[in-house]
């Protein structure tokens, strides 16, 4: 998966300009821009200030070294732009911007700034909710629940055990300690030879990434045809899936973070 990655990020940047692979087909940048909706920091321009008095936009396209007018401002640097070709003044979320300052170095006017921010406000003001990206909100639970729960769920399933019973060593399964769950996978290594066991590793694993996902719609249905109070009529009118789909994002963040904390700190303790 790593190469597959790499090599369409190589070939993006040879085709494309501004990081069009990370943006649009990366699954790790799609995976950075879900979850830097919920950063507590933000760069943003002030479009006044754009409008009314910068001509060069080299936040935008880059430019070479243009001087402030003003002495209390530092001059702008030489820059290529923004990598991802994003105008920190157009941003409605954090979802095209990486941080990486270029913009605040390219600005001789003062307008783009670092502002601190509640934790995900954007999904409560100018957040755009897209379908391709609630979709990859959902995998990405359904990926823990795959790395937790697959060793079991298989062994179910090659036990003939029920799907409340699959649900239920997947669930259970999370309580498991890292000397259990090696031994599991181990033990699924040594079966995946016969069909049956890669049948059923298969099958557990495309239950548990749509597990989330699957609960959360019903979830939704449920909502929908709950009637409204005695004397109102009807039902509540059905409010658009892929906007609630982002309440899970808190949600998906903490397991992701919960799942990888012991590898992350393992890796850390190493580079340090």
């Amino acid at each position: 998966l790593l190469l597959l990655i790499t090599a369409g990020a190589v070939a993006g940047s040879a085709m494309f300009e501004k990081r069009v692979w990370c943006r649009y087909l990366c699954p790790i940048g799609g995976m950075n821009g879900l979850f830097a909706k919920l950063a507590v920091t933000e760069v943003r321009a002030e479009r006044g200030i754009c409008s009314a008095t910068c001509t060069t936009y080299g936040c935008y396209k880059g430019s070479p070294p243009v001087r402030s007018h003003s002495p209390s401002l530092d001059d702008g640097l030489a820059t290529d732009g923004c990598p991802l070709g994003v105008h920190p003044a157009q941003l409605l979320d954090n979802r095209n911007c990486v941080g990486c300052g270029v913009c605040i170095k390219a600005c001789p006017h003062g307008s783009v700034t670092v502002n601190l921010r509640p934790p995900g406000i954007d999904l409560l003001t100018t957040h755009e909710a897209t379908p391709a990206e609630a979709s990859l909100l959902f995998l990405l639970l359904g990926a823990v629940f795959v790395h937790r729960g697959v060793p079991a769920a298989a062994e179910a399933l090659l036990q003939g055990s029920p799907a409340d019973g699959l649900l239920g060593a997947a669930l259970g399964n999370f309580h498991v300690t890292a000397a259990g769950l090696g031994e599991a996978l181990a033990t699924c290594a040594q079966e995946a030879s016969s069909t049956s066991a890669v049948g059923a590793h298969a099958l557990a694993t495309v239950a548990l990434l749509a597990y989330p996902g699957a609960l959360a719609l019903g979830a939704h249905a449920l909502a929908c045809a709950v009637p409204r109070a005695p004397g109102s009529g009807g039902t509540w009118a059905r409010p658009q899936f892929v906007r609630e789909a982002y309440a899970y994002l808190p949600l998906t963040w903490l397991a992701s973070l919960a799942h990888y904390l012991d590898l992350g700190m393992g890796e850390a303790g190493q580079v340090l």
